[in-house]
C-alpha cells in the first residue's frame, strides 16, 4: 500500500478548532499559588491535528506545554463499568511549538481530544487546528486517472 499524500503546506487545509487562554485560579492552598488548570476537552473531527501551547509565565527550562490524549466514544457493552471512552493515542506537546498529532482513523467520529496541563503552569494559551484537506494515496489517484481516461 502506498503512503498517503497529504498537503500540510496548504493553509486552506487547516481549520481552527480552538484558540483560547486558560488561567489557573488563585489559591492559597496550592504551593504555586494557583489551582491547576482543568483538563481541556474538545471534539476533534479529524485524525490529524496541530496543537500549539504557550505560557507567559514559563521558566526557561520548562518544555512541556500539555499532554494530548485522543479517545473514541465507544463502550463494548451497555453494562460495562467503565466510561465510554477508549484512549487510542497520547503525545506530549512542547511549549512554544506546534505539535503534530496523527493517528489511524477509527469510527465513530468525532474523536475526543483531551489536553492535560501540568500543575506548575498557571496560564496557558493554546491553538488547536485540524486537517480538513484531502487524504488520498497514489493508488487511488492512479485509479482515478485510469477511470478518467476510460470515461472521457
Amino acid at each position: 500500500m502506498e503512503k498517503p499524500i497529504l498537503d500540510f503546506g496548504d493553509n486552506l487545509n487547516w481549520d481552527l478548532l480552538r484558540r483560547a487562554t486558560y488561567q489557573g485560579i488563585k489559591s492559597d492552598i496550592h504551593r504555586s499559588g494557583y489551582a491547576p488548570i482543568p483538563e481541556i476537552a474538545l471534539l476533534l473531527p479529524s485524525s490529524i491535528a496541530l496543537v500549539g501551547c504557550k505560557s507567559d509565565g514559563a521558566l526557561p527550562w520548562w518544555w512541556l506545554g500539555c499532554r494530548a490524549s485522543v479517545s473514541l466514544r465507544i463502550s463494548p457493552s451497555s453494562t460495562s463499568e467503565y466510561t465510554a471512552l477508549v484512549e487510542i493515542y497520547r503525545k506530549n506537546c512542547r511549549l512554544d511549538n506546534l505539535t503534530l498529532l496523527r493517528f489511524p482513523e477509527y469510527q465513530p467520529q468525532p474523536y475526543v481530544l483531551a489536553l492535560s496541563v501540568p500543575k506548575w503552569i498557571s496560564n496557558l494559551s493554546i491553538e488547536v487546528w485540524y486537517y480538513s484537506g484531502i487524504i488520498s494515496d497514489q493508488y487511488q489517484q492512479s485509479l482515478d486517472r485510469i477511470e478518467s481516461r476510460l470515461n472521457p
